[in-house]
């Protein structure tokens, strides 16, 4: 699977999320997105959907422009 997030580093769900806005869950989550730490938050149809990572993910982070790899345990990078 690859996919695109916009950010790594939030906690909390963002106040106006565009439809399909992506973002890697960081460790520490709270709010709507509680125990979602290292998930992915997908925002569609007006609610947050959460994707559990699988190993061999590999995501493009937008702020960052890097690529992620899941490894089962950790979020790699190059």
């Amino acid at each position: 699977m690859q996919l695109a997030v916009l950010d790594r580093h939030l906690t909390a769900p963002p106040a106006s999320p565009a439809d399909g806005a992506r973002y890697i869950v960081a460790d520490g989550a709270t709010g709507l997105w509680s125990g979602w730490d290292r998930n992915v938050a997908y925002w569609v149809d007006g609610a947050w959907t959460r994707l559990v990572p699988r190993t061999g993910w590999q995501a493009w982070v937008v702020d960052e422009a890097s690529f992620l790899a899941w490894t089962g345990s950790a979020r790699g990078g190059p």
